[in-house]
């Protein structure tokens, strides 16, 4: 769940295989990890020139069982409130940001995709 939501908001899924993208170290080496840990791959990390880190993993058949997993769950989401929880977990750290300002605190977050 967490590795699509992912791969949703910063990153993407062709048919080559799967990318994200972030401003974060350590937000990229946790969707590597989730790589490993999930599929047992090794992706690769890679700071672009623009400080933008990029981890990419190349292989049809991952990018294959990615996509069909990223049908599956989409459908089913909002029937599971514990995936919704994870979703908005992926979906804040990938696209949100707090401001504090006068001791108030507030949560923003913006996505372009109409798909989501």
């Amino acid at each position: 769940m967490q590795l699509i939501a992912h791969l949703n908001f910063d990153g993407r899924i062709d048919r080559h295989g799967c990318h994200y993208y972030n401003n974060s170290q350590a937000q990229a080496e946790r969707v590597r990890e989730l790589l490993r840990t999930l599929l047992g791959v090794e992706a690769r990390l890679h700071r672009r020139p623009t400080g933008i880190w990029r981890v990419s993993y190349h292989n049809v058949e991952v990018a294959d069982w990615l996509s069909c997993r990223e049908r599956e769950l989409l459908p089913r989401l909002s029937q599971k409130p514990a995936w919704q929880r994870t979703w908005l977990k992926a979906f804040l750290d990938d696209e949100g940001h707090i401001h504090y300002a006068g001791g108030h605190r507030r949560v923003r977050a913006s996505q372009q995709r109409l798909l989501i």
